[in-house]
């Protein structure tokens, strides 16, 4: 389930990632139908003929999986309506919604990658004349992104998959 876009080649990527989510080990041979909560049709369906789809298939459960980072709106209100909404015309059938994406160490150290590769080259200065803006489209819980950029500091960008507060 994911949030939708204009661009095609957001389409792109998001159909990439579905394909690739299919292939993975654990889910090797499930469907995977993905689906998009605005700006669906031309190139991925909405996430309610998604779940039609995997329905005619002959789907009896469903994971549903938001591919969003935090619980802002759409994670915390929208998501979990298109589930309810999908539950409402499937009564028989067995949907559950997993996590979200949230502050995990291993996005941590890909974001913390992203930014040293994009000033790599770049005649050196001193670390306090620096830094790096993170632009979010959604709230971010307070403390959790601060508490996990320290620990991926401490770690040295360690990543052991530990959950939040552990």
């Amino acid at each position: 389930m994911g949030h939708g876009s204009r661009d095609p080649a957001g389409a792109e990527e998001f159909l990439a990632l579905a394909q690739a989510v299919a292939a993975a080990a654990p889910l090797h041979g499930v469907p995977v139908r993905p689906g998009w909560l605005e700006f669906a049709g031309g190139w991925v369906e909405s996430i309610q003929d998604a779940f039609s789809h995997l329905v005619e298939g002959g789907a009896q459960r469903i994971a549903a999986v938001p591919v969003i980072l935090f619980a802002g709106g759409h994670g915390a209100e929208d998501k979990p309506a298109q589930l309810c909404l999908a539950q409402q015309r499937y009564p028989s059938l067995d949907i559950r919604l997993a996590d979200l994406i949230g502050i995990d160490d291993c996005v941590l150290a890909c974001l913390a990658a992203r930014a040293a590769g994009a000033i790599a080259g770049l005649p050196p200065v001193p670390t306090e004349h620096t830094a790096s803006q993170l632009p979010v489209c959604q709230p971010v819980t307070g403390g959790e992104l601060a508490y996990r950029a320290r620990r991926w500091r401490s770690d040295l960008g360690r990543c052991d998959r530990r959950p939040i507060g552990q």
